[in-house]
C-alpha cells in the first residue's frame, strides 16, 4: 500500500512538473518591436527581443553547456485564394556560453569570427535580443508586391545541445524558449 501511494505521488509529481501544458517553468520570449524594410533589394529587419532564460538554462549555461539560438526571418507575398508565397526566408544562429577565465559570458555567431564578451548574462541577453540590420534574404528578382507579410521568431535550439542533455529537454517545457512567429504587415 505505501509503495503504491508512493508510485501514484511520483507519476502525478512528473505530470505536473514536466507535462502539465504552459508550465510555469519556462519563461518565452518576447518580441517587443520589429521593422521590416527593402533597401536596395535586401529584406532588412529591425527588432527588440526581451530574451529572458529560466532556471533550468541559465543552470546549464552556467555549468558549461553553450546554448544555440535561431533567429527566424521570412518575408511572405499575400495572395488572394492562394497561400501566401514565401520570397525569402534566412536563419541565423547565435551561441550564448559562460567564459570561465573572463569571468563572463561570450556571443557569438556560428561561422563569424567575432566574439562579444560581457560581464554579465544580462547583457549578454540584451545584445542577442537587439537585432539591426538583419539581412534577411534578396527580393532582386522577384515580382513587387504592394505590401508584404514579415515573419520573425527566436527560439532555444534544443537539438544543439549536448546529446545527455537532450532527452530531458524533449520532455520538459522549460527547455521550450521560443518568442512564437510574430508577424506585421508593411508597404515597401
Amino acid at each position: 500500500m505505501n509503495e503504491r501511494r508512493m508510485r501514484n505521488l511520483l507519476a502525478i509529481w512528473a505530470f505536473l512538473v514536466f507535462l502539465w501544458p504552459g508550465s510555469a517553468l519556462a519563461r518565452d520570449f518576447k518580441i517587443e518591436s520589429v521593422a521590416g524594410r527593402i533597401t536596395d533589394g535586401q529584406f532588412i529587419v529591425d527588432a527588440r527581443i526581451d530574451v529572458k532564460l529560466n532556471e533550468s538554462t541559465i543552470e546549464a549555461l552556467e555549468n558549461g553547456v553553450t546554448l544555440e539560438f535561431e533567429l527566424q526571418a521570412a518575408l511572405l507575398r499575400p495572395r488572394r485564394l492562394w497561400w501566401d508565397a514565401e520570397v525569402t526566408a534566412v536563419t541565423r544562429r547565435f551561441l550564448l556560453g559562460r567564459h570561465a577565465l573572463a569571468d563572463g559570458y561570450t556571443l557569438s555567431e556560428r561561422g563569424a569570427d567575432q566574439q562579444q564578451i560581457f560581464k554579465n548574462m544580462d547583457d549578454a541577453l540584451a545584445a542577442l535580443g537587439e537585432v539591426r540590420d538583419f539581412m534577411a534574404g534578396s527580393v532582386a528578382g522577384q515580382v513587387p508586391a504592394g505590401k508584404y507579410r514579415g515573419r520573425l521568431r527566436l527560439r532555444l535550439d534544443i537539438e544543439a545541445l549536448p546529446a545527455p542533455l537532450r532527452p530531458i529537454a524533449y520532455i520538459s517545457p522549460s527547455w521550450r524558449l521560443s518568442s512564437g512567429w510574430y508577424e506585421w504587415v508593411f508597404v515597401p
